[in-house]
């Protein structure tokens, strides 16, 4: 489990989160598995791995916040809803989606686009607007896997 070590509601970051392990779990076991520490008391290749691929995650997470308060902050963050109706006029309705106006976008002074490009943000930002595009093809290949029933 990755731990955040200080103040109760203190972010993740790089410098204060740490695995921890409880070892009252009937999942840690002493005779079988894999190893996280040696004889030596180092860390197991296997645990390298894994703080290795937990440390990725809490990165993500990071940047991923950051990315979000930028993007919030410059008010580019809309809701949408996504309704599809099927070949039985069956609806199916996704709430709890996010997209960035475009609108509000193309608005921006020439200073918040450069922050949003030098930050890597303004290339996702354009990614995900695109990645509607990718519903609709999704949507319509269920209706025509639908069809084809």
């Amino acid at each position: 489990m990755v731990m955040v070590q200080g103040e109760e509601g203190d972010a993740p970051s790089e410098k204060n989160t740490m695995i921890s392990i409880n070892l009252d779990s009937s999942r840690v076991q002493e005779d079988r598995g894999e190893l996280l520490f040696d004889e030596n008391g180092d860390l197991t290749p296997y645990m390298n791995e894994i703080n290795a691929l937990l440390g990725g995650l809490v990165n993500g997470i990071i940047q991923t916040d950051n990315f979000i308060h930028m993007l919030s902050a410059l008010d580019l963050i809309e809701p949408i809803q996504l309704t599809v109706t099927f070949k039985d006029k069956e609806e199916k309705r996704f709430d709890g989606l996010f997209s960035i106006n475009a609108t509000k976008l193309a608005a921006l002074d020439a200073d918040n686009i450069k922050s949003l490009h030098e930050k890597g943000y303004l290339q996702a930002c354009y990614l995900i607007m695109a990645s509607m595009g990718n519903v609709q093809k999704l949507i319509s290949l269920k209706r025509q896997k639908n069809n084809n029933q």
